[in-house]
């Protein structure tokens, strides 16, 4: 598991260094955008919970109650806008592990199939917080489960929704402690990166995110080559 493990993210680093144009270009706005909707939630968060906290007490909520309104709305509006480029970010180091053109637009990508993106995000995070409610072990299982969904819809748009997820539940049959260490490979990264301000996350995200790709391909080229196919048991 080991060898597999450092094969794949030798082959990452090989295809980021590879990538024309270079990945800073599409990753360092990722990272901006990124900590500026965590800035904007943030914001909003401690805004609705001041409100909450005055309703619950019985106080008198000031009269502008369209401020509330606007921050619930507009907090919902940046968590769907971040988990869209969050997914297109995912696709674009799809295609670097690919060899394929790969740039800053293609980061919106999802926009291409909002519906289904947004359909895949809500039944996920449905999904796993329900198991969650059971204990945190479920939740983490749950969430491993449905890790490839969002790769599988982008090399088959056609699916629907729970075909995404069933496929990734069997691409995942059996494989979940191995991603949860190759996960936790990459600790030491991100916590450089909270170390340097940021900077050493330029290098960490993509080689994070294109190792979890190359992944991904393996699974499904492992998965057809024992005589299986995870896309054709989502339709089953």
């Amino acid at each position: 598991m080991s060898i597999r493990r450092l094969r794949l993210k030798a082959d990452a680093k090989e295809k980021i260094g590879a990538a024309n144009p270079p990945h800073y270009i599409t990753t360092v706005p990722y990272l901006v955008f990124l900590f500026i909707t965590a800035w904007l939630n943030r914001e909003l968060k401690d805004r609705i919970a001041l409100w909450m906290d005055a309703f619950l007490e019985g106080a008198q909520l000031p009269p502008v109650t369209d401020t509330l309104l606007y921050s619930l709305l507009f907090f919902v509006l940046v968590s769907i806008v971040a988990g869209f480029v969050s997914v297109g970010y995912s696709w674009y180091a799809l295609r670097i592990s690919r060899r394929l053109p790969s740039g800053f637009l293609n980061m919106f990508d999802t926009f291409n199939m909002p519906l289904k993106v947004l359909g895949l995000h809500i039944t996920v995070y449905v999904f796993t917080y329900l198991w969650s409610l059971l204990l945190i072990v479920p939740g983490i299982v749950a969430a491993y489960s449905y890790r490839q969904a969002f790769y599988i819809l982008y090399d088959h748009p056609e699916y629907g929704i729970m075909d995404c997820i069933r496929a990734s539940k069997a691409m995942m049959r059996g494989n979940k402690s191995e991603l949860f260490v190759l996960d936790l490979s990459f600790l030491g990264w991100f916590l450089l990166g909270i170390m340097t301000m940021g900077l050493a996350l330029i290098w960490a995200v993509p080689y994070f995110n294109v190792t979890c790709a190359n992944y991904y391909d393996s699974l499904a080229a492992g998965y057809r080559q024992g005589g299986n196919d995870p896309f054709n048991d989502a339709n089953a």
